[in-house]
């Protein structure tokens, strides 16, 4: 056990000191954990970030950098479908955001998404076992591969085993900060993806997709913080084949605790929906996940987040998603 919690320690210090070297000095506040589901047919499509609950004000600049690194061992069967995944889903998200004034804000969210092997598949089997967590089949498969096959009534959908890194579907936002009094935040957002990424590289899904939402903040005691966010996403048809819904609702509810003035403790569940329609596979219906982690304010107004993604509901997401970020905000000069 002690080399599994090295070998942990190792891999989260060593991503949050890459990231470190990329803070710019800002203002941050407390915000939500900037994640989502990591599966990869769940990725192509719009499903956004939580977004934050403070907007910038105008003249400034609000930015997160987050790296992902989730790993996958899913194999289901039934009388109709046939599901064999393994792999690693690579994820770099860039958000930002500018204020335009008038509590208006416009954003960007631009992912770099790739498919690997499963160089993670050794520690995330010791991380199971020393907390004594399901292992999901792992001792029956080959380590370090990469193979998403999906079968349905006979038919082959999805036959995917090359690793591909490519830009995925960029985002484009719309914020109002509706609420921004005393201990109450609130922001409602639009966001519009557009079809730049690759669906044969399982970084986009070929089509225009929507979304609405909003988060929500409220400070409940000196060190207290609780937020959330709820929204309904709208997809295009996709060029995978696969049958999608076209509507899928999602949100999410987190808390903060802030022992001292440099650090916050967090914790945040994350649910979506079904997107893929028709399937009694896990990997493939509803999700909740559950994502715990530290926040770390290490320059003046710049946060360093590490946090931990596992899921609630097993099999019905990757079975754990490591993150680390950088979150920041500076003045434009005004």
């Amino acid at each position: 056990m002690d080399n599994t919690i090295f070998r942990i320690k190792h891999w989260i210090f060593r991503k949050g000191m890459i990231l470190c070297l990329l803070g710019v000095p800002g203002l941050v506040q407390a915000e939500l954990i900037q994640v989502r589901d990591q599966n990869p047919l769940v990725l192509v499509f719009g499903l956004p970030l939580p977004g934050v609950t403070e907007l910038p004000e105008a003249g400034h600049s609000k930015g997160i950098l987050a790296y992902n690194q989730s790993n996958t061992i899913n194999i289901e069967a039934n009388a109709s479908e046939s599901l064999y995944f393994d792999g690693e889903a690579h994820v770099t998200d860039f958000l930002f955001y500018q204020g335009l004034g008038r509590d208006w804000s416009i954003g960007m969210h631009v992912p770099l998404i790739g498919h690997s092997g499963g160089s993670l598949d050794a520690l995330i089997a010791d991380f199971h076992r020393a907390l004594n967590l399901p292992n999901g089949g792992r001792e029956s498969v080959p380590r370090d591969q990469l193979a998403y096959r999906y079968t349905r009534n006979g038919e082959p959908l999805l036959d995917f085993t090359q690793a591909a890194h490519s830009v995925g579907d960029i985002r484009l936002l719309l914020g109002y900060q509706w609420q921004d009094s005393g201990r109450d935040r609130a922001v409602l957002y639009t966001q519009f993806k557009l079809p730049t990424g690759d669906p044969d590289k399982l970084s986009g899904s070929g089509a225009f997709d929507y979304s609405n939402w909003f988060t929500a903040r409220r400070q409940l005691l000196p060190n207290w913080v609780i937020q959330g966010y709820l929204g309904l996403a709208r997809f295009g048809r996709s060029q995978l084949n696969l049958p999608q819904y076209q509507n899928v609702f999602f949100g999410g509810l987190g808390l903060e605790w802030s022992p001292r003035p440099r650090l916050q403790l967090r914790v945040q569940a994350d649910y979506h929906g079904r997107v893929i329609r028709g399937s009694r596979i896990n990997l493939l219906g509803s999700v909740i996940n559950v994502s715990g982690g530290v926040s770390v304010r290490f320059l003046q107004d710049t946060y360093l987040d590490l946090s931990i993604v596992e899921d609630a509901l097993v099999g019905a997401s990757p079975d754990v998603n490591f993150q680390a970020a950088v979150r920041y905000q500076f003045s434009g000069g005004s």
